[in-house]
């Protein structure tokens, strides 16, 4: 930015969006807290009428409570600021709002604990991955889960990403990743916006 008072707007406008992303993380936080919160006195309160099976059933429902919360709040978010293929500057406002979209998406690391399991397919599914039959995840992540196709008998493994977007010299780019049947994406590898995994590969 060439001109010093143009520089100071922009600075003021994504200081001010970096503020509203904070408070919104915040709230959705404290909320998803309160939730577990109030299963915890529910079952600290029942303890003596009910005792274990009550906690079996409040540990069972915390695992519950925790994908279907966050499960939900980015299928909000996503629904509030649709994900689409973009170019533009990390100083556009439209890579500010990915930024926030990124800060509600946290549900990734909440999944971890179905890697290997066909809920983990579920989740995917539920979140906007278009997925094939017969997928086998064993512990990938994929931050923007609408903008990816996969096909049939996929198999990712432990630590992968698929990842629709980069930032390089000042821009943000976000696309399409395709995967088509039979692919095999190997431990701790990358998959980068843009790409398409031929079939069998």
């Amino acid at each position: 930015v060439k001109n010093p008072e143009d520089f100071k707007q922009r600075l003021r406008a994504k200081n001010i969006h970096n503020t509203v992303t904070m408070l919104l993380f915040l709230f959705s936080q404290w909320l998803f807290f309160s939730a577990m919160l109030l299963l915890a006195w529910f079952t600290a309160d029942y303890y003596d009428a009910d005792g274990l099976p009550l906690v079996a059933l409040a540990a069972v429902g915390s695992v519950v409570l925790t994908a279907g919360y966050f499960l939900a709040l980015e299928r909000i978010v996503v629904w509030l600021w649709p994900i689409r293929p973009l170019y533009c500057s990390i100083y556009d406002p439209r890579f500010w709002r990915h930024e926030r979209y990124w800060k509600a998406a946290s549900i990734t690391g909440h999944l971890q604990m179905l890697n290997g399991t066909p809920f983990k397919n579920l989740a995917w599914r539920i979140l906007g991955v278009k997925l094939g039959k017969r997928f086998f995840d064993d512990g990938c992540t994929m931050p923007e889960k609408v903008l990816i196709t996969i096909g049939d008998d996929v198999t990712v493994n432990s630590g992968c990403a698929i990842q629709c977007h980069s930032q390089e010299d000042g821009a943000f780019k976000m696309d399409n990743i395709v995967i088509e049947s039979g692919c095999t994406v190997g431990i701790n590898a990358w998959v980068h916006y843009g790409t398409t995994m031929g079939e069998g590969s």
